[in-house]
């Protein structure tokens, strides 16, 4: 992408590296598509990737593959320190393993730790403060509790 048209990105939130630690984007970005909301939204990472959009008022993050995303050590899930100051209710991730984690805004406040494992600041989640769900599980659930009522 040329130069001109990432400087005229709208900002979300700044990373603190500099393109010249070895990061292609040295800040995270929202491109908005609809401008009467924020849904739709790309978000891009600190190296300038595109890693999620904003959904339903939710930082939304797709095929994640929890073998070689999440941490082991803690168990936890980790988002850019910038990510959570945009403006959103929370965070979801949707796995490949078709599991849904889901933390609000404030679990991240709350419980977030700062971590920087040479990709910036990130601050990370450990699993025992995500609601997970399998795909399929809570509509079964729904099902079964109609059948029996």
């Amino acid at each position: 992408m040329r130069a001109e048209v990432k400087a005229s990105r709208p900002l979300a939130a700044g990373g603190d590296k500099g393109a010249g630690e070895g990061l292609q984007n040295p800040r995270p970005y929202v491109i908005k598509v609809d401008q009467k909301s924020q849904e739709g939204q790309v978000v891009y990472n600190a190296q300038g990737r595109a890693v999620g959009r904003i959904e339903g008022g939710w930082l939304v993050k797709r095929g994640l593959d929890p073998e070689c995303h999440m941490l082991r050590r803690p168990p936890a899930w980790a988002t850019d320190a910038a990510h959570l100051s945009l403006p959103v209710v929370g965070i979801r991730l949707f796995t490949t393993t078709g599991e849904c984690w889901e933390a609000p805004l404030e679990t991240w406040r709350r419980y977030g730790r700062e971590l920087d494992r040479r990709w910036g600041k990130q601050v990370l989640l450990a699993a025992r403060y995500w609601r997970v769900e399998r795909r399929g599980v809570r509509q079964l659930a729904l099902a079964l509790g109609e059948a029996v009522a």
